[in-house]
């Protein structure tokens, strides 16, 4: 009797699994459809082109890629029990067809793959729901979007999403890696490190990180040698000279300066020794994301945290660093576990998307489904590192000033559209406050008068702002500080 009740739960479990229903091409077109309209998008975009994502063995179809002019992507999924569209961008093409040398496309084949191979591990609740989306998406019935958030806000910033800037693997940001002597080039950055840095650079903050023979390890990779002995052979800097450039990045960090192109490279290689990458011409990388998070600790996040599939509360961990403007560090597991790309999460909405971007200069950015109702087991996740360095939302403090200003708060009221600015000074000067968006344009200027020492509180209306972050930066005679605000309507 056992057997046989054994054999029925199997035989249900396989059947649950067959029920689902792949999509087919029209039914695809009129969820892309849906998308545009239900984002408010239909007038300001078309369908360009479209292509078929098969699974990793080509036996059958995991979604259909439709381009977007005059830019952006839709990928919709090819069956009615998972969610209806698992990443769109309207910033960003998705890049070259070959799934290979596309890591969006790459990490997409690989998750819709497994989810679809492990259809009886899905709660039959979320299973239902997701049908569910299908039929409200296609009838017009679309979620209210009154209670939708997303952060940051869109065309709040110059990428989608908290990072400012899209940074590559290519020149100048691979300009102080070692030399493919076989290729006659230089070695690609290394996706760990070109997040990494993308983070670091974010954060404005090395923690007064150096390098030195303690830090030595040998490249088994393609080419034979140890780093740093090897940097007069293969063309990449010493100890010595890797913490001179360090020297001059922080200098920059510090005082406010525009980063060179030989800070960039700089930090892109120091990330990448830290996380004791290997390179050549054509891939550099690790081993594992656990090279990734030693390296964060080489460079004295400490209170950043690993986590996997088995940790706890991993969207919630990661949703909350998305909301608090601190990107995270992915690793993703691609083709046949064989190979994984590493990229930064750093946007979310609450419609379960990350923003995630790739390291390759803005091309496969976009917003990804990471749904909560999923297993975190069923999403091709090697390891996320959370809570790296501190919220750059709040208070910036701009040093090597003769000390006059501190103790600088903000409140903000979201119903009322006031803020309150509080501060102190401990000596009569000039005060000024302005306020400034993210591309460095002045909105508005908010106090401009003398002042005696002591405290002062006032308040402004943002209810003219658009959505986005905004910088108030407070300045007297000797010194200033700068708040970043987040504004949503």
């Amino acid at each position: 009797m056992m057997k046989i009740m054994s054999l029925t739960t199997l035989l249900c479990l396989f059947f649950s699994a067959l029920m689902s229903t792949p999509v087919d091409v029209p039914t695809s077109y009129q969820m892309v459809n849906a998308k545009l309209e239900y984002d408010g998008k239909q007038h300001d975009y078309h369908l360009e082109d479209n292509f078929i994502l098969y699974a990793e063995d080509n036996h059958w179809v995991v979604a259909y890629v439709f381009e977007l002019s005059p830019t952006g992507f839709i990928i919709i999924t090819a069956d009615d029990q998972l969610p209806p569209v698992i990443a769109y961008s309207y910033e960003n093409d998705c890049g070259v067809r070959d799934v290979e040398n596309n890591p969006l496309l790459n990490f997409t084949r690989a998750d819709l793959t497994w989810k679809m191979q492990n259809f009886e591990k899905i709660p039959p609740a979320a299973r239902s729901e997701f049908h569910n989306q299908w039929n409200d998406f296609l009838t017009g019935n679309y979620p209210d979007r009154r209670f939708f958030e997303q952060w940051p806000p869109a065309g709040s910033t110059p990428t989608g999403g908290w990072l400012m800037e899209n940074w590559t693997q290519s020149s100048p940001y691979n300009n102080l890696c070692p030399m493919d002597t076989a290729a006659g080039s230089r070695c690609v950055a290394g996706c760990p490190a070109v997040a990494m840095g993308m983070i670091l650079n974010f954060q404005g903050n090395i923690n007064s990180t150096r390098f030195d023979d303690n830090d030595d390890y040998y490249h088994n990779y393609e080419q034979d040698f140890w780093i740093d002995d090897a940097s007069e052979t293969f063309d990449f800097p010493s100890w010595t000279q890797l913490n001179v450039y360090l020297d001059t990045l922080e200098s920059h960090y510090q005082y406010n300066y525009p980063l060179t192109s030989v800070d960039k490279a700089a930090l892109v290689y120091a990330c990448g020794a830290a996380c004791k990458q290997v390179y050549s011409a054509s891939i550099s990388g690790t081993w594992g994301v656990n090279q990734a998070y030693n390296a964060y600790l080489k460079f004295n996040f400490t209170n950043c945290e690993l986590l996997d599939s088995t940790s706890d509360s991993l969207y919630e961990r990661m949703s909350q660093n998305m909301k608090d403007a601190m990107p995270v560090h992915f690793a993703a597991i691609e083709t046949n576990n064989a190979y994984g790309h590493n990229f930064v999460a750093d946007g979310y909405n609450t419609d379960d998307y990350y923003h995630l971007n790739m390291g390759w200069g803005g091309t496969y950015n976009g917003w990804y489904l990471i749904p909560s109702q999923i297993p975190y087991s069923l999403t091709k996740i090697e390891g996320i590192i959370v809570d790296i360095g501190e919220s750059q939302l709040g208070c910036q403090e701009e040093p090597m000033n003769r000390p006059n200003l501190n103790s600088i708060a903000y409140q903000i009221d979201y119903s009322s559209h006031l803020v309150q600015i509080s501060y102190h000074i401990d000596h009569s000067s000039m005060v000024n406050l302005s306020v400034y968006n993210l591309a460095g344009q002045l909105v508005e200027n908010i106090l401009n008068t003398n002042q005696g020492s002591g405290s002062y509180s006032l308040k402004t209306d943002l209810s003219s702002y658009q959505n986005g972050v905004y910088i108030f930066r407070l300045s007297t005679d000797y010194s200033s500080q700068s708040l970043k605000i987040l504004h949503l309507k």
